[in-house]
């Protein structure tokens, strides 16, 4: 009977602390045994007259706002956005290299990183773009990312890392963690 069970509730507190537990771990464990996928492709959505970008492999994307992103890819595939993302520009590429990562500061300031070495950075919203030296040039850069608009690491190829701390214009050489060789 319904006083019965509620008579129960209100005698068992840990009752209710087990039924609960129970259904939220049924739930995230419903949660994570499905699979999600990205999308291999990036597709224009909506596509206008205006948008001038053509089905490009993009491996990264970064919002300074809701409105100012960047998008980079194969081939040295760049691609902007100024109005959050319902149309997108593509910028001529300033390299060959395929680009895995890209940080946008805020409207013109923006960090792009690649395959070999790739390191570049555009003061004035992607119309020309500064390479960037560090002391690991030959080394693929897979991720960027900032702790703050300061300080950032960027993780290379072969457990590699560079750290910056002036929003990317100099990187220094991380210290070694190994121990010793054999």
């Amino acid at each position: 009977c319904a006083a019965d069970r509620d008579r129960n509730s209100t005698r068992n507190p840990m009752h209710n602390f087990i039924k609960q537990t129970f259904i939220s771990s049924m739930l995230l464990l419903c949660l994570a045994a499905t699979p999600l996928r990205a999308q291999p492709v990036w597709e224009i959505q909506n596509p206008t007259a205006t948008d001038t970008v053509t089905r490009a492999n993009l491996t990264a994307v970064s919002f300074c706002d809701s409105l100012h992103g960047t998008a980079v890819g194969d081939s040295g595939t760049i691609v902007r956005t100024s109005d959050g993302g319902h149309h997108w520009i593509h910028i001529a590429p300033v390299s060959t290299n395929g680009l895995k990562s890209v940080i946008q500061f805020d409207s013109l300031y923006i960090l792009i990183a690649g395959a070999n070495g790739e390191l570049r950075r555009s003061m004035n919203g992607g119309a020309t773009w500064d390479s960037i030296t560090h002391p690991l040039a030959t080394l693929s850069i897979n991720v960027l990312a900032f702790k703050s608009a300061a300080s950032g690491v960027a993780s290379l190829d072969g457990g590699a890392y560079i750290f910056t701390f002036d929003s990317g214009r100099n990187w220094y050489n991380a210290p070694s963690t190994r121990s010793g060789t054999r």
